[in-house]
């Protein structure tokens, strides 16, 4: 039995959630030119409710909480502003995210799960001390990029896009040999 690998634990689904992220965009734009709806009106800046924040807001979180520890961690992860106002900006971001994910070897992070990270933003008073790396993944990365990949999902789904669970799962489950 291999030991752990913070690269085997959460880059590999992090790619999953891009590229399942990206796929929920493509099925929204093509729902989209088939019902003549421009993304960039109706579904870039739509919301769940009124007092949450709109689908441009969840991609710029998804990204962001997949780099950031790795940016804390590494230092030379792509970080952004929430400037995403098209889906051109929504597909570019999540490819940034993806070309970074997928630019990362094992050794690059493997064997610092224990490396202490500044906590950011909200967390920092919190953990002034910081935060291990792999309790900022697990505790602080996963659940968000969880939710906001879930909110953009049912954002979609409230403006009619088609989805289903599949088009959610299928990018984390295992390939067919």
């Amino acid at each position: 039995m291999t030991g752990y690998s913070l690269y085997n634990t959460y880059l590999v689904q992090w790619s999953a959630a891009l590229t399942a992220l990206d796929a929920i965009l493509k099925k929204a734009e093509a729902h989209a030119k088939d019902n003549g709806i421009d993304v960039d009106v109706q579904y870039a800046s739509a919301k769940i409710h009124e007092d949450m924040h709109p689908l441009t807001f969840q991609i710029h979180i998804v990204t962001s909480v997949i780099t950031m520890p790795l940016n804390l961690l590494l230092g030379n992860a792509p970080q952004w502003e929430g400037d995403l106002k098209t889906f051109a900006d929504l597909h570019a971001r999540v490819k940034s995210a993806q070309d970074y994910i997928t630019s990362l070897k094992p050794e690059d992070i493997d064997g610092k799960e224990d490396t202490v990270v500044k906590a950011p933003g909200p967390l920092a008073s919190s953990y002034p001390d910081g935060l291990s790396a792999k309790a900022m993944c697990e505790n602080f990365a996963i659940p968000n990029l969880y939710f906001h990949l879930v909110t953009a999902y049912d954002i979609l789904r409230k403006e009619g896009v088609p989805l289903g669970k599949s088009d959610y799962l299928n990018p984390f489950l295992p390939k067919k040999n």
